[in-house]
């Protein structure tokens, strides 16, 4: 009698479909070359293993036990092929998943984009399940490892822990609790809450809801959360959620969120709601590589302060890739408009592993932060540091100390990335090929364009002066007739700041891209300007650029005494870059003269004259190829240039204040 491993796994391929024709599909056969095989088989041993008369096809008694030791036989070779495969340090095979539909939404379009980008090799298989059917069917070898809750009791199974995760509270306008601005834990059961029976009772050594002697409206029995928070919605009381469904919630629903409250420091003490979330695998399981690629795949689409370092495992891990680029955010009272900026990163789509996003809180007393967390729960890459009020050029500072791209961009809170410019921007930085550089294959500054939102019209227009995809010194860029005094709209390399030892400077009022940039430009050994637009200007009331006081005048004192010294440094430093800094310092005065026109400030010419530093007046005026004739107005008289720009501004039209 011979009995062929082939065979067995069609026998066990029929038992799973229940169907001649699905199973040779799934086996990769013809349907009557898995019949025959099965019959040649049933008729060498004498025996009947399937009772083709039922349909769908039935095993008989005897067949039952025989397609038990068939799948242990099956799944005994199959080991073997994985161990060598294991040994030879290869990726490729396939995995049968299961996922708990409480875990599933928030990890697998990660998941399974890491998957096909980074482990093409692996074919993966993944299915939702409730416990019980995860539990049965990794102890019967039908899937090969679990996402899921670890139960108390798991014999024969193996865990390896990935994250922790907090629950909040989903509250009805109209329940009691959304008044509070956060909820005791010990507060939860309760009569007004509705639970999700599978799920919140897994959770009750933490929770205790189940058992208790309130109960809840209604035990909701099916697996989608997105359901109980719309039954909230409609008939009131509360649940609770987990952390990570807080990303698809829409931005009102989130107002309905609130934070659980417990005396434990650690999140598992004192009845604080958390759930441990774990990859189960059968002890026998041989891919150890392939373990590692899941977990670590996992791990990277959690965010970190989720992750339980105490319990992992000590599995060779792969190295976490370093972002091509950082955006910094400072964020000051811009609840009103920060989601806007975030949604413009994160809806092109781009490959979070390839950048990150660094939001600085500066002390902002409004719910901008909280809505930074909102996007943090389900994008990993960014990261919300908190600071005491300090202006926005503490923030970016703090920003750039804790940036780990190699390359940076400026967001301000109230603009937004222009759409696909960002999977464009670091697919160029990451292969200088896919642009035509010229000679420079590593730029110091990539100048992308800027535009404003209402009507598109560019900011710092280079047309008629540089040529796109060239690469240009700053002193001669300023020399074909080019300046700009902000830093968006530019990716900057991140070791060039270092090497110029560039910051912002903390003590200006106002201005401070202008000092930044120009810390940078003298020494720009390649500036590569490129038409593509990067950066979109929203022009939003009540902001830091647009309300301009005598206070905000006379505060400006130090910038012109901070761009003196900087001439200075430059002439000594790049003499090269002498028209470039004299052109900044007459900027910067100028810019103060028109907006003090604009917005009427009192007394505003005695207050310039006075903030002046000595030896400001008068500008170099060699080698500055624009505006001279402005230079030498301001050079010889400041009120005979403010009676010129006021004819100007009245000549346009242009009236603010």
């Amino acid at each position: 009698m011979k009995i062929n491993l082939v065979t067995l796994k069609y026998i066990v391929a029929l038992d799973a479909y229940r169907n001649f024709v699905k199973a040779a599909e799934a086996c990769g056969v013809t349907q009557p070359t898995l019949s025959a095989a099965i019959k040649n088989m049933e008729n060498e041993l004498g025996i009947v293993i399937f009772d083709r008369n039922s349909h769908p096809v039935e095993p008989t008694v005897l067949g039952a036990k025989i397609i038990e030791m068939a799948r242990r036989t099956v799944y005994d070779a199959s080991l073997i092929e994985d161990l060598i495969l294991d040994e030879r340090n290869d990726e490729r095979g396939k995995i049968a998943m299961g996922v708990l539909p409480t875990v599933a939404p928030y990890i697998l379009p990660g998941l399974f984009r890491e998957i096909r980008t980074n482990h093409p090799g692996i074919e993966l298989k993944v299915s939702e399940m409730r416990i019980e059917s995860l539990l049965e069917k990794l102890r019967s070898a039908e899937i090969d490892m679990a996402v899921m809750t670890a139960p108390k009791e798991h014999k024969a199974l193996f865990e390896v822990p990935l994250y922790y995760e907090r629950f909040v509270a989903y509250v009805s306008a109209e329940d009691d609790f959304f008044r509070l601005d956060e909820i005791p834990a010990e507060s939860l059961p309760s009569g007004r809450m509705w639970v999700l029976e599978e799920w919140h009772c897994q959770s009750s050594e933490v929770l205790g809801f189940c058992g208790g002697s309130e109960r809840a409206h209604v035990e909701y029995r099916a697996g989608g959360i997105d359901t109980l928070v719309r039954v909230v919605d409609a008939n009131g009381g509360y649940t609770v959620i987990p952390e990570l469904h807080v990303c698809l919630l829409s931005e009102a629903q989130r107002k309905n969120l609130r934070p659980i409250v417990c005396g434990g420091r650690d999140g598992r003490e004192g009845g604080c709601p958390v759930r441990e979330i774990s990859l189960m695998i059968r002890e026998d399981f041989v891919r150890d590589r392939l373990l590692n690629i899941i977990r670590d795949c996992i791990r990277r689409i959690i965010p970190e302060k989720m992750l339980d370092s105490g319990h992992f495992l000590n599995f060779a891990s792969m190295e976490r890739r370093l972002p091509i680029l950082s955006l910094i955010i400072p964020v000051y009272r811009v609840e009103d408009c920060i989601a806007r900026a975030l949604d413009s990163v994160y809806s092109q789509g781009t490959d979070e592993s390839l950048f990150e996003v660094i939001a600085v809180d500066d002390g902002s007393p409004d719910k901008s932060a909280e809505i930074i967390e909102g996007f943090a729960a389900c994008h990993p890459n960014l990261t919300l540091l908190r600071k005491a009020n300090g202006g926005v050029s503490s923030a970016r500072n703090l920003g750039l100390g804790h940036a780990r791209g190699g390359w940076v961009v400026f967001l301000d809170a109230d603009d937004a990335i222009a759409p696909g410019a960002l999977s464009e921007l670091c697919k160029a930085l990451q292969d200088p090929s896919s642009l035509p550089y010229g000679d420079a294959a590593s730029p110091d500054i990539l100048m992308m364009q800027e535009v404003y939102a209402g009507d598109g019209a560019e900011k710092y227009s280079w047309q008629g002066i540089a040529e796109d995809l060239r690469a240009y010194t700053g002193p001669e860029l300023f020399g074909k007739g080019y300046f700009r005094s902000t830093v968006t709209g530019l990716a900057i390399r991140l070791g060039f700041i270092k090497e110029c030892g560039a910051r912002f400077d903390e003590r200006t009022a106002m201005g401070e891209d202008s000092t930044f940039i120009h810390s940078l430009l003298p020494y720009a050994r390649s500036i590569v300007p490129w038409s593509r637009v990067l950066y979109v200007i929203h022009i939003r009331r009540g902001s830091a650029s647009r309300t301009f006081t005598a206070e905000r005048l006379e505060a400006c004192r130090y910038n012109l005494a901070a761009a003196l010294a900087l001439a200075v440094k430059v002439r000594k430093d790049a003499p090269e870059a002498g028209p470039l800094v004299e052109f900044y310092r007459y900027s910067i005065l100028l810019h103060y003269m028109k907006l003090a026109i604009e917005y009427r400030v009192p007394r505003a010419m005695s207050i310039l004259r006075k903030m002046i530093p000595e030896g400001y007046l008068p500008l170099e005026t060699s080698g500055i190829v624009r505006e001279l004739w402005k230079i030498r107005v301001m050079n010889r008289s400041l009120t005979a240039l403010r009676a010129l720009l006021v004819i100007q501004n009245r000549l346009s039209g242009k009236r603010i204040g």
